[in-house]
């Protein structure tokens, strides 16, 4: 890029080109840091790091395979870390924080290499003066306060952002990409959905770049075996993972897609979370000018006949409104923001930066430049959503997840285990732990109660089993010899599989009764006197495709368990339970089994 700029070594612009190129990775990197913490959420995936590194295996509990987890690459990274002994709340914001600079560096590089070669195509790009390389796109996207937020949050954002940038950087090399860049490419790109399984929509545009980019040029077309060997590479991780979780998990998907209905339409909800997540930043402000100077882009790739450029810019942006329809379309996320990232960066790929002659800095890309940096001053130092910091969610259901934890934490960095303890729930059950061995118990308002000793049948390895509706600080502080069971349906197979009886906060719109908990690890001698559900909940759980179910992710896993889980997997995915236990026993010992199980 250095030959385009063309201009004395003493001419400002030499100095002010690069410390703007820098400027958005250092805003993201220098707020990110400020506003880091760990989400309650994310001690889920410590809680599977846990016993991961216990030699247990992917799981939220002993003796239960259960797929809490929706980011396979995330849970392994964190993994190695803390198996080098490291902290595994730093690493999640080390690693979260790192992994989302490098995304916006990429995607600048990306978008740099794609422009630099149409300005150099252009009789403009050599004119005198040279041209000017300036973080157009990455400047919206890093002054965005969500962005700051979920660049650590310990979830898997930083990784997906270091993903999308990654690919895209690749993709944009010179044309034609080399045999080895293809593959790597094809490696890459079949990591999107173990990188967060919305990404899928994704490796599908990055893929169709990949195969298009390389057939438009005539003189080195693919054999149809370099096609099929790339396609093998493409799919061999997502589909061995994919084996590997029909056959362990006994499932098609994440235990959290289940829970959260990820297939059912809930436009109404999604329209909001658009609307809580554009409006308060004015986002059409940006994206209008980021529109008019996409098609720019295209424009020139067209007239310069680079099919490859073309193929990657629409690809791109056609992945991008396919997962934020997606979105949409399932409601989003109680979290503010988080689930329009992905869509928002790659909106801004092709554009993330922009090459611009020299000369032609004036007319409407001059006005264009200004405006949008204007929006991101005003942004990054002024727009905020009405909720920003309060204690409770919007009025939506949607919160500034940040500002809710360090409104009730108390300190502005809530990142270690011991950060949560300020909150009053979370030292209430520390407490409650305390002198309890092989009973239930089930959060209250006021910490736990013992709702009845352990069945016999539970395995000796279990201390405890504990029912919460917030599984994450919980369920990790339990520690891994606590079966928790969550209610919420998040990390269990039963509540994940409740009927969705009515729609509300996404993700919290299920919850498992007290009955079916004591049913299954109560002591049976007292579990029918409590209530007449108790019993209900224990016949529906020895009957038909639910007593399949928790054959399936509980009894051990020989190599017959795993093949029949993977044929059952699909007839595990319809299934749907009645809350309420009566109607389970009624539904579910009324027809057979759909096999042995």
């Amino acid at each position: 890029m250095s030959r385009l700029l063309r201009w004395s070594p003493s001419h400002p612009l030499r100095v002010a080109v690069p410390v703007a190129a820098a400027f958005p990775v250092g805003l993201l990197l220098a707020m990110g840091y400020a506003r880091r913490w760990v989400s309650e959420d994310a001690f889920i995936d410590l809680r599977v790091v846990q016993h991961l590194l216990a030699g247990h295996g992917p799981v939220f509990n002993l003796s239960e395979r259960v797929e809490a987890y929706t980011n396979p690459v995330w849970v392994a990274l964190l993994a190695v870390w803390a198996g080098l002994g490291a902290s595994p709340e730093a690493g999640a914001v080390g690693l979260g924080l790192g992994l989302s600079a490098t995304g916006l560096v990429l995607a600048q590089a990306g978008a740099a290499r794609l422009g630099s070669r149409l300005v150099a195509a252009s009789p403009r790009g050599e004119r005198p003066g040279g041209a000017l390389t300036l973080p157009f796109g990455a400047a919206v996207f890093a002054a965005i306060p969500a962005v700051w937020d979920f660049s650590t949050s310990g979830l898997e954002s930083g990784l997906a952002m270091a993903w999308l940038g990654g690919v895209f950087w690749l993709l944009a090399g010179p044309p034609p990409l080399t045999r080895g860049a293809m593959r790597l490419a094809a490696v890459l790109i079949g990591c999107g959905p173990l990188v967060r399984p919305d990404l899928a929509l994704f490796s599908v545009g990055f893929a169709a770049a990949l195969l298009a980019g390389p057939a438009c040029v005539p003189d080195r077309r693919p054999s149809g075996r370099e096609w099929a060997t790339l396609a093998v590479i493409g799919m061999a991780l997502p589909l061995a993972y994919q084996v590997f979780r029909m056959g362990y998990f006994a499932a098609l998907v994440p235990n959290t897609a289940l829970a959260k209905e990820a297939t059912a339409p809930y436009w109404s909800q999604g329209w909001r979370y658009l609307v809580d997540f554009a409006g308060p930043y004015a986002l059409w402000i940006p994206l209008l000018a980021v529109a008019a100077w996409t098609v720019t882009l295209v424009r020139a790739a067209r007239r310069h006949a680079d099919w490859h450029a073309l193929a990657l810019v629409l690809a791109t942006l056609v992945a991008a409104l396919a997962h934020g329809l997606y979105v949409a379309r399932v409601g989003g996320d109680f979290m503010h923001g988080r689930l329009w990232l992905p869509t928002l960066l790659a909106l801004l790929l092709p554009v993330a930066t922009v090459v611009v002659p020299a000369a032609a800095l004036r007319g409407w890309r001059s006005v264009v430049l200004g405006g949008v940096g204007a929006w991101a001053l005003a942004c990054a130092l002024w727009l905020r959503v009405p909720y920003e910091g309060q204690g409770t969610p919007g009025t939506w259901g949607i919160a500034d997840e940040r500002g809710f934890y360090t409104h009730h934490v108390g300190v502005p960095n809530p990142i270690y285990l011991d950060d949560y303890f300020h909150i009053a729930y979370v030292s209430q059950f520390r407490r409650s732990l305390v002198g309890h061995d092989r009973v239930l118990l089930v959060q209250v308002e006021h910490g736990l109660a013992v709702a009845s000793p352990l069945a016999p049948s539970v395995p000796p390895s279990i201390r405890l089993a504990v029912g919460v509706a917030n599984i994450g600080v919980l369920g990790y502080l339990s520690g891994v010899d606590a079966h928790v069971v969550d209610r919420g349906g998040l990390a269990d197979p039963i509540a994940a599989r409740l009927t969705l009886a009515a729609r509300g906060r996404p993700g919290h719109e299920k919850f498992l009764p007290e009955a079916w908990l004591v049913a299954r690890f109560g002591d049976p001698a007292l579990a029918g006197g409590r209530s007449p559900a108790v019993p209900a909940a224990a016949a529906a759980l020895r009957c038909g495709d639910l007593a399949r179910l928790l054959r399936a992710v509980e009894a051990p896993l020989t190599l017959s368990r795993f093949l029949s889980n993977v044929r059952d997997a699909w007839s595990f995915h319809r299934l749907r339970i009645p809350a309420d236990p009566g109607a389970a026993r009624d539904r579910l010992c009324a027809r057979p089994s759909g096999g042995p199980g």
